[in-house]
């Protein structure tokens, strides 16, 4: 009996962490699959964020030095490589995160791969996103993003530019979270399978067994003292 009992409870685990390991394996395969996509998502909604909360500072009184001065204290956030709002209209910087930027105009900028992304934002009416090159990610957002009664803030772009290593350590411990509550609830999972096989068919099985043998000893039928609601339990009867 306790051979036999070894025997089914290996048979039947073998498949289950087999499965787990798999499904684990297939799991984190897919999540690091999709890890850049979720990175650029994570970017373009921090970028956003950026965006709202320089809005919701200088709605009520976007004067120029406001501007500049509310801009100057978003570049202490660790993520903010450069963080400029444009005048459409004169084709020029208003502010800048850094100042020697300030008051220039945008055909005047320097390197020329930010000055051809600034021109085409001050041009164009769509939002813009894409890599700078390394580590950085550029968009830009026409202002106002939701609905302003103020005419000055219609004329300007706000125009960012985002370090993805910072961005990428939240994202890497939302990933490390993610894989081990996935490992946790596939276990929980496996657990509970592997317990609910054991108690609903190994363990009738082997008291099927011990009445076979108990028949076979008194070389008499024997009566089964259990029952179970299932193919199992009309094979005992």
């Amino acid at each position: 009996m306790k051979g036999l009992r070894h025997h089914l409870t290996y048979r039947l685990l073998a498949p289950l962490i087999l499965g787990y390991v798999l499904t684990l394996t297939l799991a984190f395969v897919l999540i690091e699959n999709q890890a850049d996509s979720i990175r650029e998502r994570l970017i373009q909604h921090r970028s956003g964020e950026l965006a709202e909360t320089f809005l919701l500072a200088v709605e009520s009184n976007p004067t120029d030095d406001d501007i500049l001065r509310i801009v100057l204290s978003m570049r202490t956030f660790t993520d903010v490589d450069l963080l400029l709002i444009l005048d459409d209209d004169k084709k020029s910087i208003l502010a800048a995160s850094r100042l020697q930027f300030v008051g220039q105009l945008i055909d005047t900028v320097n390197p020329p791969e930010l000055r051809e992304r600034l021109m085409d934002a001050a041009i164009n009416r769509a939002n813009l996103f894409e890599r700078a090159g390394g580590d950085l990610h550029y968009l830009s957002y026409k202002l106002p993003l939701f609905a302003s009664n103020s005419a000055a803030l219609r004329k300007l772009t706000f125009v960012v530019q985002i370090r993805q290593h910072a961005i990428a350590a939240v994202h890497a411990d939302n990933a490390r979270i993610t894989r081990i509550g996935l490992a946790i609830s596939l276990a929980v999972l496996i657990i509970l399978m592997f317990f609910l096989v054991r108690r609903y068919v190994l363990r009738p099985i082997l008291q099927l067994n011990k009445i076979i043998n108990q028949s076979k000893a008194e070389q008499a039928p024997v009566l089964a003292d259990f029952t179970t609601p299932d193919e199992i339990g009309v094979l005992i009867n």
